[in-house]
C-alpha cells in the first residue's frame, strides 16, 4: 500500500501543471488541498482552529465509517491509525492552543531566546497540514476495500480529501448503511461549527444547539444551501467564518472518535481477543483532544508515538482546464 502512495504522489508532482494550484499551494492556507474544501464545503481560511476543525470532522467521518467497514482482523491496525492521526492533530493544535498555562508563540515576540518553553509558535501552523492530511489517508486507505482504496487515493491526489471520504462513503452505502453513518457525523459537525460563529450567523440569530436547534438551523447560520449540495457558499463565508473555536468543539469530536474506536470489532481466538483489548486501551484511551508540543528532541520522540512519520499528502493534481 505504501508503494501505491508513493507513485500517486510521483504521478501527481509530474502533472501538477495548473498555475492556480500552484499559486494556492504557496499563497493559500492549507494550500491546494484546502482551496479545495472552502469551495466544497465551508471557508474555513480565515481561522487557523476552524481549518484544524475541519480535518477533526474528516478524522470523525472516517472512524464513523468504522463500525459498518473493519472487521476483527483488521481493527487493530486501524485503532492505531486512529490515534496516530489524534497524535498529528493535538501537535497542530499546540499552534493555535495554549499548553498547559503556556500560550503559542509568535516570531514578533522579541524576548523570545533559545531557552524559550514555547509549545507552538501560530506561524508554523500550516506546516502541520499536511502531516495531518497523510494520516487520514492512512486512515481512509485502512477503513476501505481495495478497490474503493484505490479510488479514495485517486481522488485524494485532486486535492479533495473530504470529497474523497464521502465518495468512499457512497461505494459502502449499499453495505450495511455505510453513507448515512458517516453522514451522521458530518451534521453533528455542521452544528459544532455553526455554535462557534455567535452573532455572526448568517440567518440572523446566534446558533445555540439544543432541543428544538438543529441541523437546518446549523445550515443557515453556516449559510449552506438545503437545496443544492453544490452550490456556492457567501462571497463573505471567510469573513463569517473567522473565529475562535472554543476546545470544547474538538472535545466533542474527539469523544466520537474515542467511541468508534473502542466499538471496534474482535476477531480469532480468545488469546487474539485479550491480546487485542490491550492494543485498544493504549490506542483508543488515547484518542481526546490534548494540544501537545511536536518532539523536537530524540527523548521526547521515543517517549511518543514509535512510528512518527506521516505519509505526505500528495501533491494535488489540479482539474483540467476547459
Amino acid at each position: 500500500m505504501r508503494a501505491i502512495v508513493g507513485s500517486v504522489a510521483a504521478l501527481s508532482l509530474l502533472s501538477t501543471t495548473s498555475c492556480t494550484a500552484i499559486l494556492k499551494e504557496v499563497r493559500y492556507p492549507g494550500g491546494y488541498p484546502a482551496y479545495v474544501l472552502d469551495k466544497r464545503t465551508f471557508n474555513a481560511s480565515g481561522s487557523k482552529q476552524m481549518i484544524l476543525l475541519r480535518a477533526t470532522l474528516i478524522l470523525g467521518l472516517a472512524a464513523e465509517m468504522s463500525r459498518v467497514t473493519v472487521n476483527g482482523e483488521d481493527a487493530d491496525a486501524f485503532a492505531k491509525h486512529l490515534k496516530n492521526a489524534t497524535d498529528e492533530i493535538n501537535y497542530a493544535a499546540a499552534d493555535v492552543y495554549s499548553v498547559g498555562d503556556r500560550a503559542p508563540c509568535s516570531t514578533t515576540d522579541d524576548s523570545i531566546g533559545p531557552d524559550n518553553d514555547c509549545k507552538g509558535f501560530y506561524e508554523n501552523f500550516d506546516a502541520n497540514l499536511p502531516l495531518i492530511e497523510g494520516r487520514l489517508i492512512r486512515v481512509m486507505l485502512a477503513v476501505l476495500p481495495t478497490d474503493q482504496a484505490r479510488k479514495f487515493l485517486d481522488d485524494a491526489s485532486k486535492g479533495n480529501i473530504l470529497g474523497a471520504a464521502l465518495n468512499a462513503f457512497r461505494t459502502v452505502m449499499k453495505a450495511a448503511g455505510g453513507l448515512h453513518v458517516g453522514a451522521a457525523r458530518y451534521r453533528t459537525g455542521l452544528e459544532v461549527v455553526a455554535g462557534q460563529m455567535g452573532d455572526k450567523c448568517y440567518s440572523g440569530r446566534a446558533f445555540e444547539a439544543g432541543n428544538l436547534t438543529t441541523v437546518i438551523e446549523a445550515a443557515a447560520c453556516i449559510g449552506l444551501s438545503q437545496d443544492n449540495i453544490f452550490a456556492k457558499s457567501p462571497p463573505d463565508q471567510r469573513s463569517k467564518l473567522a473565529v475562535p473555536v472554543l476546545p470544547a468543539a474538538f472535545i466533542m469530536l474527539m469523544r466520537g472518535v474515542a467511541a468508534a474506536c473502542v466499538a471496534l470489532p474482535y476477531g480469532g481466538s480468545e488469546k487474539a481477543v485479550n491480546d487485542s483489548r490491550k492494543v485498544r486501551e493504549e490506542a483508543c484511551g488515547a484518542i481526546r483532544f490534548n494540544p501537545t508540543g511536536r518532539p523536537t528532541t530524540m527523548e521526547e520522540q521515543e517517549d511518543g508515538d514509535p512510528d512518527p512519520t506521516a505519509t505526505p499528502t500528495p501533491t494535488p493534481t489540479p482539474p483540467p482546464t476547459t
